[in-house]
């Protein structure tokens, strides 16, 4: 695979986004992120279904001392659809990401923001790589098998089923209508809408969406539950990191019970529910969520290495 800056099919400017659009290559296709400021590296990642602009907010507010770069996985906003053999598993996006973050911060410590899957990715590239971890926030996601009593609503249940899952999620687009409309408890912008819906505008864009819903791990035989446990049984490698926990406590799937076992096995990390917020916080909560994690990074990144 060719992992170089790339020059096919390059990421576009985004109203939306005070970043700068770049990429490489990966997988034959193009890898985008956005990029602005200098300093500390922080690097973010999106879920399903979602793509940079949910981290607009932090390229304007995190404020001087930090390089903040928001990455498209592989299939999302303006990165391109891998084809051939590409795995789409937990594991195929856990070294998208390594070779991303080899790429833009060689050798560097980081301080990873991610939400949803991007969660779950990133921490599951973290408890493989402590010794580069500065610090980490996590939102509205989970990095271990369903809490006690859980169980995914029927709707997601539905998108992962074998014949009317593509319906669902390529033909109807309804997984990604569904988080426009429900992931927030504030009505988005027409605007901001259309944006997370445009990378996804038809059946074949929308194959990342619906491999992500295949990829969760319920039950033991599927394809990533051994890597997830790998994960969660490595958790304890960032016990002593510096972690914050921004959460959405009116979130449909990642509700109170997930902040609460994310701070069982981290008894130092700082959970900062909203309570009136949904699974997409930086949507509804914007300025706090972005104060909160600015005066984080202040803190926790003092005299890392850059």
């Amino acid at each position: 695979m060719n992992d170089t800056p790339s020059a096919a099919n390059p990421p576009k400017a985004h109203p939306l986004i005070s970043a700068t659009p770049k990429s490489f290559s990966r997988h034959g296709t193009t890898m985008a992120w956005y990029e602005s400021g200098s300093g500390h590296p922080v690097i973010c990642l999106h879920g399903n279904p979602s793509w940079s602009v949910l981290f607009r907010p932090l390229f304007k507010g995190l404020g001087e001392g930090f390089r903040v770069i928001s990455v498209d996985q592989l299939g999302c906003g303006q990165s391109g659809t891998p084809e051939g053999d590409y795995g789409w598993r937990l594991i195929d996006r856990i070294n998208d990401f390594g070779a991303f973050i080899d790429h833009v911060a060689p050798g560097q410590k980081v301080s990873l923001v991610a939400h949803d899957w991007g969660g779950m990715v990133a921490t599951s590239w973290a408890v493989r790589h402590p010794d580069r971890i500065a610090s980490m926030t996590l939102m509205n996601t989970a990095a271990f098998r369903l809490p006690p009593g859980k169980i995914l609503p029927r709707t997601i249940d539905w998108c992962r089923a074998p014949f009317i899952g593509p319906i669902l999620t390529r033909g109807l687009n309804g997984f990604l209508k569904g988080a426009v409309l429900y992931c927030t408890t504030k009505p988005l912008s027409s605007e901001v809408a259309r944006a997370y819906l445009a990378p996804h505008h038809d059946w074949a864009s929308r194959r990342s969406i619906m491999e992500f819903v295949r990829d969760i791990p319920l039950s033991p035989d599927h394809p990533s539950w051994g890597t997830l446990l790998e994960t969660e049984c490595q958790l304890n490698f960032l016990r002593d990191k510096p972690i914050l926990l921004p959460w959405g406590l009116r979130d449909f799937v990642f509700d109170a019970d997930y902040l609460a076992e994310f701070q069982r096995r981290f008894p130092s990390a700082k959970g900062v529910p909203f309570p009136e917020a949904g699974h997409w916080l930086l949507e509804d909560e914007s300025e706090a969520v972005t104060r909160e994690i600015r005066q984080f990074l202040q803190k926790s990144v003092s005299g890392s290495q850059t």
